[in-house]
């Protein structure tokens, strides 16, 4: 299915995280501070970061500003996880494009669904993106203009 990154200090909560995502078929990989998520989404190109606010090193605030600084990680979706009160991090975690805030404890059934409607959210975006890229493909088409397909990153002359 997809593969969510997960940023939580508590290895025993991280590990429950890890199973139950797991049990819906994602692929997991989990870190264990601020510094050490962000050194791993080169290598692990997650589709959604699962981020717990209080950690040491970097807090989830810091990972995310970095994230929005960065043009290949600013529309990452990340869920935020707490223990915080919600109205306390509500404004900041608006700010930062957080797509939702799981305050802690939570129930395994809520963090599947705010998994699910995050990743729904990003996939119906590519699926628009593609149709538009389609439309101005078919439009240069129908114009007569030389046009050229990318396909799989492949450039191929349509003529």
């Amino acid at each position: 299915m997809s593969r969510i990154l997960i940023a939580e200090d508590e290895a025993d909560i991280c590990s429950l995280l890890r199973c139950i995502l797991e049990e819906d078929g994602h692929e997991v990989r989990e870190t264990y501070d601020g510094v050490e998520c962000l050194a791993a989404l080169p290598a692990f190109e997650p589709d959604l970061l699962l981020l717990n606010l209080l950690m040491p090193r970097m807090d989830g605030f810091s990972v995310c500003r970095r994230l929005r600084d960065n043009p290949l990680y600013a529309a990452l979706p990340v869920i935020l996880t707490t223990a915080c009160a919600e109205e306390r991090i509500s404004p900041t975690a608006s700010q930062l494009g957080i797509s939702a805030v799981l305050i802690k404890p939570f129930d395994p059934r809520e963090l599947k669904a705010v998994v699910t409607q995050a990743l729904c959210a990003i996939f119906q975006e590519s699926r628009q993106e593609a149709f538009r890229l389609f439309r101005r493909f078919l439009g240069a088409v129908r114009a007569g203009r030389h046009a050229h397909a990318l396909i799989l990153g492949a450039r191929i002359p349509m003529e």
